[in-house]
């Protein structure tokens, strides 16, 4: 592919970095996009407390559904709600296409942002099912039939895996040529708290209360309700002002890669 710029030019596919280029690409950059780019700050930390739930409710939903009479095996089995949730996850994607089918009619360019209507729904979604969990199972709450708090489960499944999708294109449409850079502190954010997660599980659920820990969970979901319009608002700001963004953006127009 010919681009008519000067400038750019194929490197030598024989060519091998040295160790420094090594640590400073893999290593050194995606630390200074982790710590300096408040865009990637944020989707770390909401992706990462969301993407985390799944791994405390490996230790906790025994825990809760043991109380409920279940046996080990069938203690095991809400674990299906949340993958049912997963499923529902192709609902926004159809809204995405359409906005993508309108831009391009319009010969508008997409933007980021316009492919985050999923992430306004996961947000409330996820607080709505914690805190329906959190208030539909003992100790405190008795005689309630396991499919009500089982039934939560799916807004909680939809939520996650929705939040994660979204979060992690975003990235990848706002960074472009260092997506893969960004992706790597996102990456260590989420193992970090997905390692930490099953930790104190058992001791949120067990040792304090379930229903107490749930609402705890619910409270931090619900703070995260109102991101989703930060990012409407400021995030093509905060991506104008990136100089990783902006030079993405400006290569990826030059070079024609949409037409091309």
């Amino acid at each position: 592919m010919e681009t008519h710029i000067s400038e750019l030019a194929w490197r030598n596919p024989d060519e091998a970095a040295d160790f420094k280029a090594l640590v400073r690409i893999s290593v050194v950059r995606p630390g200074k996009i982790l710590v300096t780019e408040p865009l990637v700050i944020m989707v770390a930390l909401i992706s990462a407390s969301s993407w985390g739930m799944i791994y405390l409710f490996t230790e906790s939903l025994t825990v809760v559904y043991l109380s409920m009479g279940f046996t080990k095996t069938q203690a095991s089995l809400p674990f299906l709600a949340i993958a049912v949730g997963v499923l529902f996850t192709f609902l926004p994607r159809l809204w995405d296409m359409k906005i993508v089918r309108d831009r391009q009619r319009e010969k508008v360019p997409v933007q980021p942002e316009d492919k985050m209507v999923g992430f306004a729904f996961a947000a409330p979604a996820q607080a709505i099912g914690l805190a329906w969990f959190a208030w539909s199972i003992p100790p405190m709450v008795g005689g309630v039939h396991w499919m009500v708090p089982t039934t939560a489960l799916v807004l909680v499944g939809f939520a996650v895996n929705e939040t994660a999708h979204t979060l992690s294109r975003y990235l990848a449409d706002s960074y472009l040529l260092y997506s893969a850079s960004a992706f790597s502190g996102l990456a260590l954010v989420r193992a970090i708290a997905s390692g930490i997660m099953p930790l104190i599980a058992h001791e949120m659920y067990a040792g304090v209360n379930a229903n107490y820990a749930g609402t705890i969970l619910a409270g931090l979901a619900t703070m995260f309700c109102v991101t989703p319009w930060l990012f409407f608002r400021f995030s093509k700001r905060l991506r104008q002002r990136s100089p990783f963004a902006r030079f993405s953006l400006e290569t990826h127009y030059r070079t024609n890669v949409e037409s091309n």
